[in-house]
């Protein structure tokens, strides 16, 4: 919103008021008050898309038609973040050189269910391209860390009705699962597929069906030998990440 558009505003609450000035001065103070109110909100509304808009600059350039849906749902997801969540978002969609779009479509639609359910997330390297690696974890009981990865393919159709059935590998002393996602079309035929808000319901309820999946198999994400499981194992990164999921945790 421009300097024009906030005077335009402006302008518009003033005749509002003018038109009840012969109202009682109680009532005439509430209606100052959310003038103020309104004032406020509309400002840092607008600084806030602003400085969205500022990082879906930073996005990888696409082809225009799917870059603008990106963007959009990239925007919706940001307007319900933190400033420094929105930065690790753009740095997670950032990892991949040569995504379809989808990918990061799917990623940012989901984050917000990631963070609200204080699970870590780690940009995993990969060199296929439109796809994004990314694992996800939790601490368990005495801080054991428990793990899935999803690799996020926006080059095959999605399929959400078909049967999930990952894979099952080892790191160490862990076994995880890895689920891949096919992400493309995930809007269908019926629904509007320039629709970034059906966008974020269809990869959020797809991303729901990895999680009851995921309980579902008694989270066969476990020691194998079932040791003590080190944090002092872990990479560098992986450590932040576990550190900063710690902090969600004390916070909530």
């Amino acid at each position: 919103m421009n300097q024009q558009d906030l005077e335009l505003h402006e302008n518009w609450y003033r005749q509002v008021l003018e038109k009840l000035k012969y109202i009682s001065p109680r009532r005439l103070l509430q209606l100052e008050t959310w003038y103020q109110i309104g004032r406020w909100l509309l400002w840092n509304i607008s600084l806030k898309r602003r400085a969205i808009k500022d990082l879906a600059k930073h996005l990888i350039p696409l082809d225009q038609s799917v870059m603008s849906l990106r963007n959009e749902v990239f925007a919706q997801i940001c307007l319900k973040l933190k400033t420094e969540d929105r930065k690790t978002l753009l740095e997670l969609l950032s990892r991949t050189k040569h995504p379809s779009g989808y990918d990061q479509i799917f990623l940012s639609a989901i984050y917000p269910q990631v963070l609200n359910r204080n699970f870590a997330l780690i940009s995993l390297p990969t060199e296929t391209d439109n796809r994004l690696d990314v694992e996800m974890g939790y601490l368990g009981y005495n801080e054991d860390y428990f793990f899935w990865v999803l690799e996020i393919d926006g080059a095959v159709d999605a399929d959400p009705d078909r049967t999930l059935v990952p894979e099952q590998h080892t790191r160490d002393d862990k076994r995880y699962l890895v689920y891949r996602l096919g992400v493309a079309n995930l809007v269908r035929d019926n629904q509007n597929p320039r629709d970034a808000m059906q966008w974020v319901i269809n990869a959020q309820t797809y991303f729901n069906r990895v999680l009851v999946d995921l309980k579902r198999r008694n989270y066969k994400v476990t020691a194998v030998t079932i040791p003590h499981f080190e944090l002092g194992r872990l990479s560098l990164l992986r450590r932040l990440a576990l550190d900063e999921l710690k902090k969600r945790q004390f916070r909530s």
